[in-house]
């Protein structure tokens, strides 16, 4: 895993990275908006398409072998750590905004338009307008072999455990077991994922 730092070869519509004198295959398409890249770690064989937005002020992306962030994706890193792990990825027009941390497993599959929100807006001075409320850390645990459905919502403090599936348009707000499925606003236990 190295440290991107800078972009010096272009291949076809796709710049590649090279890690001192060697390539990485780690293609980064040119219509990528990246604002603090030199605090992302790239593995080998990592896919970031067109149309991303990746915002990083006080925090690192840590992007494992083999990962995709598919098209037009919003990533925003206001403070803490977004690990992305092997063979995973997000597909098109996901959100990721992260006060605090999200750390996602290996062989995860993010569905287009899903919104993982680690981190809450304080709300309870009276005294004082929301916006200037300032925020509190949280956190999202995605273990191994997860799947999330098309549209969902992944809520800050939420650990989702291995080989669980969450159903299309679903609004997590609990913890899920292992092998489970959960579907519905709010999120609600449908069946095992796996019986043996």
């Amino acid at each position: 895993m190295v440290l991107l730092k800078k972009f010096v070869k272009k291949i076809a519509s796709f710049k590649c990275l090279f890690v001192n004198g060697e390539k990485n295959n780690a293609f980064i398409h040119p219509c990528t908006a990246i604002k603090g890249y030199k605090k992302i770690y790239i593995s080998k064989d990592v896919k970031i398409i067109a149309g991303n937005r990746i915002a990083i002020d006080a925090g690192i992306i840590i992007l494992k072998e083999n990962t995709l962030i598919n098209a037009n994706c919003n990533i925003f890193i206001k403070r803490g750590k977004l690990i992305l792990g092997k063979n995973s990825y997000f597909n098109n027009n996901c959100t990721v905004i992260t006060i605090g941390e999200i750390n996602i497993g290996e062989n995860v599959m993010i569905g287009p338009m899903c919104n993982l929100l680690a981190g809450k807006h304080n709300y309870k001075d009276n005294e004082v307008d929301y916006k200037f409320q300032g925020d509190t850390d949280g956190s999202i645990v995605i273990e191994d072999n997860v799947w999330i459905g098309a549209g969902s919502v992944i809520l800050s403090g939420i650990r989702i455990a291995k080989g669980s599936i969450i159903g299309a348009g679903s609004v997590v707000t609990k913890s899920i077991g292992e092998n489970e499925i959960w579907a519905g606003n709010p999120a609600k236990f449908i069946k095992k994922a796996r019986v043996k």
